[in-house]
C-alpha cells in the first residue's frame, strides 16, 4: 500500500536544503512529498526585491526537483515578517494547501527555528497548531541539530538557540545515501553560495545524519 504525502513547511528558499534535504530525498523515494515555502525569500539589502524572490523561488524549484519532491507552493509572505499579527492568517493559507494532498506527516523545523530565526520558529509555531488542528495529519516531524552541530555557530545574526543532546532525538536518518543529492540542492541556491559553502563546510565534519523530534496521534 503506497504511504500517504508528506509535506514540508519552511519560513524561505534553501531552508529545505540547508535544513533537512538528505530526509526529504530519501522520504521522497518512498512517498509524495510536496515543499511549503512560506516566503520568496526577498529580505536583503537590494532595491529590486522582486527580482530577488523570483530568483529565489527558481532556486528552489530547482532544489525541489533533485530532491524528488513532487511540488512547491509559494505563499509569498514579506521575509522578515512573520509575527503573531499574521498568525492565523498563514495558518489558514498553509491549511488550503495542505487540504489539497491529505498528508498524514508535517515536517518543518523545531520550535526553536533550529538557528533560532523568527520566521523558523513563527513557522514551526504555526505547523504545530496545524498538526493538531487536522485529524488526518498523524506526525509531526521537527528539524532539529545536535549541541555539538550548534556550537559551531558563531557570530549569527540573532541568539543561536542550543542543540539537542542525542538522547533527546526520537528520530535519526542516515543520509549518506543521499549526501551527493543533498550538496547538489544546496548549491542550486547559487544567490545564498557564500552561506552554502559555509554550511557544507561546517556539516562535512560531522556524521551524514539528520535528525527530529516526533509528536505523534
Amino acid at each position: 500500500m503506497k504511504l500517504k504525502p508528506l509535506v514540508c513547511v519552511f519560513a524561505h528558499p534553501d531552508d529545505e536544503a540547508f535544513g533537512p534535504a538528505g530526509s526529504i530525498a530519501h522520504f521522497a523515494s518512498q512517498r509524495d512529498v510536496y515543499i511549503i515555502c512560506v516566503t520568496s525569500g526577498d529580505a536583503a539589502s537590494v532595491k529590486d526585491k522582486d527580482s530577488l524572490a523570483k530568483i529565489r523561488e527558481k532556486e528552489l524549484l530547482k532544489s525541489a526537483e533533485i530532491l524528488g519532491a513532487k511540488g512547491v507552493e509559494f505563499l509569498r509572505f514579506t521575509d522578515g515578517s512573520l509575527c503573531n499579527n499574521v498568525y492565523h492568517k498563514l495558518a489558514d493559507k498553509i491549511i488550503q494547501k495542505i487540504e489539497k494532498y491529505k498528508p498524514d506527516t508535517l515536517l518543518t523545523f523545531d520550535l526553536k527555528g533550529v538557528s533560532g530565526h523568527v520566521d523558523h520558529v513563527v513557522a514551526a509555531l504555526v505547523t504545530s497548531f496545524i498538526f493538531q488542528k487536522l485529524k488526518y495529519v498523524k506526525t509531526l516531524l521537527y528539524y532539529c541539530e545536535l549541541k555539538e552541530m550548534m556550537e559551531q555557530i558563531k557570530d549569527y545574526f540573532v541568539y543561536v538557540p542550543p542543540g539537542y543532546n542525542k538522547q533527546d532525538i526520537d528520530l535519526t536518518i542516515d543520509v549518506s545515501k543521499y549526501w551527493d543529492t543533498k550538496l547538489k540542492a544546496m548549491r542550486a541556491h547559487e544567490s545564498q553560495k557564500d552561506d552554502a559553502d559555509w554550511i557544507i563546510g561546517m556539516i562535512s565534519k560531522f556524521p551524514k545524519e539528520e535528525h527530529f523530534l516526533k509528536l505523534e496521534k
